[in-house]
């Protein structure tokens, strides 16, 4: 595959988007996933109706239970909001 451009995907867009994963689907994802997801769905709406975008979900929660998945640390010390 061609990889042609990265995308900026802000650590809030990626707490948000894990949380509401979670809450719709019921997978427990990690940072890079929740990134993925943000990146995928920004790249679709910038796309022709009926394109495909494809991404991978690469790690799960159970690895972000300290950081990514601790209330304390996302308010505390990355500054973001609890969604």
């Amino acid at each position: 595959a061609h990889i042609d451009r990265a995308l900026r995907v802000t650590d809030q867009e990626a707490v948000d988007m894990a949380h509401y994963i979670l809450e719709l689907e019921g997978l427990w994802m990690g940072s890079s996933s929740a990134m993925n997801v943000v990146g995928a769905i920004k790249t679709a709406l910038a796309m022709p109706p009926r394109s495909k975008v494809v991404t991978v979900m690469c790690d799960g929660g159970q690895r972000h239970l300290t950081r990514f998945w601790n209330r304390d640390f996302i308010v505390h010390e990355w500054g973001l909001q609890w969604p």
